[in-house]
């Protein structure tokens, strides 16, 4: 018992210190992947006919730009896994 006790607890850890990564991108830069600090849990891709974002962000934060949107080609995913917002 105390052995698989000690095994969950150690993957509980492993996993929590895995930084979720996503592409990262903003006009003019090139994309490229970056790793997520703690407090950004989703990768979010914006995207419109003017401007596409691609990065890390807040669950919170992308919750309230869903709510923001206001023009029907105004696209927004955010989303949990790595590299889910390509």
């Amino acid at each position: 018992m105390r052995t698989a006790a000690l095994l969950i607890f150690l993957v509980v850890v492993v996993s929590l210190g895995e930084a979720l990564q996503c592409h990262f991108f903003k006009e003019p830069y090139a994309e490229r992947v970056a790793d997520c600090e703690p407090e950004y849990d989703v990768c979010m891709h914006f995207k419109n006919p003017l401007e596409e974002l691609k990065s890390c962000e807040a669950r919170e934060n992308c919750e309230n730009m869903e709510f923001s949107l206001t023009r029907p080609e105004d696209i927004l995913k955010c989303c949990t896994e790595d590299f889910c917002n390509a």
